[in-house]
């Protein structure tokens, strides 16, 4: 293992260790080196601020990581590993200054190697944040793999397609192996539903999903959902404490803007100096489309058995080799695929415990429940609907209309949201009862609940208004009984339908 530690000065240094073995004399970072840095770091951020595919000349781009190499690894050429050694390989960055860390090292290209760094598998690079130093990890759960998505998309200046990229989840992680377990997805977007799922669960990997961003004082935010839908904010500091202090959770991935961005309390570098033993995170603002090509990328090698760190360099090479474009007879390569940047407190920090038993998994799974009297729906597992949910939930639970309708054609997914909602008023406190709609001639069967026009009277008529051929359920919730009550209507005919 290559380690490259910086020293804060004065007067300031950086410092060659192999094996944990000193390796050449300290590399003294005077005013000139120091400033040629500064400009690498900026020549690195311009493409990004273009707000288009930040496409450049391959030349310029060697010619960043060339700059790199001529102040750092330069001075240790002859005691880099031979390019025929097939690795692994680790180079690790430690600093207590985080523009050590948003230098652009994954641009490097080592002799022999004819590619960057951060794109060979045969090297794993990580930043460690010295705040992480002497941090005790506990040893990780046991098996099965678990793996927790929650997908924040607030109303905004700025959207975000959370229900794509729950689809892309589920497609990135439908091949693995049967003993990963795929938790059902977090379905608020919020805060306090993540930290209940993280210490009920236990997953050994969290994926958060959305935007985030470093404020001018160096403070990295995650944008939840509030149950509104609207934007909560929320500090790197408080996203430690509030969900991942004291966690088995081993790795969060960061998909979202400037999470890799390492500053006073940066996402990734904070998350790890809290005791989080690995965090991916974005360097700067990323497009959508590829930030869900690239985690699509990960999971895929993740599930054949690959390490975390090696994941995300075969994820980037696919990127590298995906993102170049040819433009007017010469090709240019998207610098997306220098953006993901690996956090970590250790470079062997395992996900899973294999040398224990795998214990048996009884936590959530997607599965059909029957609410009563034969209403099915999903007690977990359910994607997508959120904006229904924000829309329907705080007026039903707060009391501001107690009747609700859902109306639409068969098949569309009533009953589900449904069954959803009332099982998030059942939390607050209501009590549910499946009650089924008949027909005042049909008789219900033995122990059901059951409902005709005759039997309500006290209804207003606005609010009973069956079609001609009834065939799906409604719903109405009562705030002073804090009871809920979804309705199926007998019939089995498709068309609009009310629930």
């Amino acid at each position: 293992m290559l380690e490259l530690d910086f020293v804060a000065g004065p007067p300031s240094e950086a410092r060659w260790l192999r094996d944990g073995q000193p390796l050449g004399p300290a590399i003294h970072l005077d005013g000139a080196i120091l400033r040629r840095l500064d400009e690498i770091r900026v020549a690195f951020a311009q493409p990004f601020d273009r707000k288009t595919v930040p496409l450049v000349d391959p030349d310029e781009v060697r010619a960043l990581g060339r700059a790199l190499y001529d102040v750092f690894f330069r001075p240790v050429e002859s005691h880099l590993p031979s390019p025929a050694d097939p690795g692994p390989h680790t180079l690790l960055i430690r600093s207590v200054d985080p523009k050590a860390f948003n230098l652009p090292w994954e641009l490097v290209e080592l002799p022999g190697r004819n590619l960057p760094i951060g794109c060979d598998s045969a090297w794993v690079v990580l930043r460690v944040p010295r705040a992480s130093a002497g941090i005790s990890v506990p040893p990780p759960d046991p098996g099965p793999l678990r793996l927790l998505f929650l997908a924040a998309a607030p109303d905004g200046d700025v959207p975000l397609d959370f229900e794509r990229e729950e689809e892309v989840m589920l497609r990135a992680t439908e091949r693995l192996d049967k003993s990963v377990v795929v938790m059902p997805f977090a379905e608020t977007g919020g805060i306090d539903e993540l930290a209940r799922l993280v210490a009920e669960h236990r997953p050994h990997v969290v994926h958060l999903s959305g935007h985030g961003i470093v404020n001018e004082k160096g403070v990295g935010y995650f944008a939840f959902e509030n149950e509104h839908g609207r934007p909560d904010a929320r500090p790197a500091d408080q996203i430690a404490e509030r969900v991942f202090r004291g966690a088995a959770v081993r790795c969060v991935v960061l998909n979202a803007c400037q999470t890799g961005l390492a500053a006073a309390t940066g996402l990734a570098d904070h998350l790890v100096s809290t005791g989080v033993p690995v965090v991916l995170g974005w360097g700067a603002s990323v497009g959508d489309d590829i930030s869900t090509r690239f985690m699509s990328s990960f999971y895929r090698f993740l599930a054949t058995g690959n390490t975390v760190p090696l994941a995300v360099a075969k994820a980037r090479h696919a990127i590298w080799e995906s993102g170049r474009r040819d433009h007017a007879g010469h090709t240019l390569w998207d610098l997306t695929f220098a953006l993901p940047r690996l956090f970590a407190i250790d470079p062997d920090c395992a996900l899973v415990d294999r040398s224990a038993p795998p214990r048996p998994y009884t936590g959530p799974k997607t599965e059909p429940v029957l609410l009563g009297d034969d209403i099915k729906g999903l007690r977990e597992g359910f994607v997508g609907r959120r904006k229904d949910q924000q829309q329907l939930i705080p007026p039903l639970r707060d009391g501001t209309f107690s009747v609700l309708v859902l109306t639409g054609i068969g098949g569309m997914g009533k009953s589900t949201l449904a069954t959803r909602a009332t099982s998030r008023l059942r939390e607050a406190g209501f009590e549910v009862y499946g009650v089924k709609a008949m027909r005042d001639s049909t008789r219900p069967r033995p122990g059901g609940c059951s409902c005709s026009k005759s039997s309500c009277p006290r209804l207003p008529a606005r609010s009973w208004s069956p079609p001609p051929t009834p065939t799906r359920p409604f719903g109405t919730a009562s705030s002073r009984s804090r009871i809920a009550l979804p309705w199926p209507w007998t019939s089995g005919r498709s068309g609009n339908s009310p629930w």
